[in-house]
């Protein structure tokens, strides 16, 4: 899957990022120069839990950052399935952002 094309790689006021993707169910980790917003997803048959990582870009001029490359833990391991459900909530959380105010 490729989940960097999924995500705008436009600017975002930080306040839109962090209030969606916490509603997404990610969580902010890292520092504060290099924050990395994570979620996990459990496969329900095998109880397998998988992470997702959305790192943020900080522009210290403005309060608006760039969504960084998506990247998991053991991509090779994945099932489709779960791969395709992964892709499925980027394409949701891309959706909401594309329709937020962005800039160029």
């Amino acid at each position: 899957m490729a989940y960097n094309k999924v995500l705008p790689r436009r600017k975002i006021p930080f306040a839109s990022v962090h209030h969606l993707l916490t509603a997404h169910g990610f969580r902010k980790s890292g520092s504060e120069d290099y924050p990395i917003y994570q979620a996990k997803l459990q496969d329900a048959s095998t109880q397998t839990e998988y992470r997702i990582h959305i790192p943020i870009q900080l522009d210290s001029q403005s309060q608006y950052v760039k969504l960084g490359k998506v990247f998991m833990n053991d991509v090779e391991l994945i099932p489709s399935s779960i791969l395709n459900a992964i892709y499925c909530k980027l394409k949701e959380i891309a959706d909401y952002l594309y329709k937020a105010r962005v800039t160029a």
